[in-house]
């Protein structure tokens, strides 16, 4: 309810959404609502601090193509935002609207990594450089003591190693399996 009133009381916002809602692709992950959502939460954000109308952003194509790059798992929403947010400043800066975030995307390595066996590498890397230092080691100890919370240390070291580019769910259960294979013998 929050997101129609903000689309309807945003200049041209119903037009805008209404043609970012018919460029989505016919067997889009992506639906009207994300599409809604990610311009009220983030690209009005994103337009007001470059001083632009939505009008002057970029095309409603380019955002229905972003809000499916994310749905489909090649970008995070971070990464979604990121994109974005180059493809204003490119605009801002006066230069031609960027056409296709994947461009963007490709262009500047940040796909998301959905590749299990890679991610379950990166864990064990990780593991492996905690497990060689005193502070790694003692959190190691104390997670298998049952401090179950030191599971976001791990995950955001394996996040660090990643670049951010790592599918969250996936590096979770990828973190937990890496955990539960380096169980110390009791």
């Amino acid at each position: 309810e929050d997101v129609a009133h903000v689309i309807f009381g945003e200049s041209n916002g119903v037009n805008y959404f209404m043609a970012a809602t018919k460029a989505l692709s016919p067997n889009s992950a992506a639906t009207p609502l994300a599409i809604a959502t990610f311009i009220v939460n983030v690209q009005l954000g994103l337009v007001r601090r470059q001083q632009l109308g939505l009008n002057e952003s970029v095309r409603p194509a380019f955002i229905a193509r972003l809000v499916e790059l994310e749905a489909d798992g090649t970008v995070s929403a971070g990464t979604s935002k990121r994109v974005l947010g180059q493809a204003l400043d490119a605009i801002a800066a006066g230069d031609v609207a960027p056409q296709d975030p994947a461009a963007i995307v490709q262009a500047r390595g940040w796909a998301q990594i959905n590749d299990e066996a890679a991610l379950e590498a990166v864990c064990e890397r990780v593991l492996e450089a905690m497990q060689a230092t005193g502070r790694g080691k003692a959190n190691l100890a104390a997670y298998y003591g049952g401090k179950a919370a030191l599971l976001d240390f791990f995950l955001g070291a394996a996040m660090r190693e990643t670049h951010g580019r790592a599918n969250p769910y996936l590096l979770q259960r990828a973190m937990q399996g890496a955990l539960a294979r380096r169980v110390p013998a009791s």
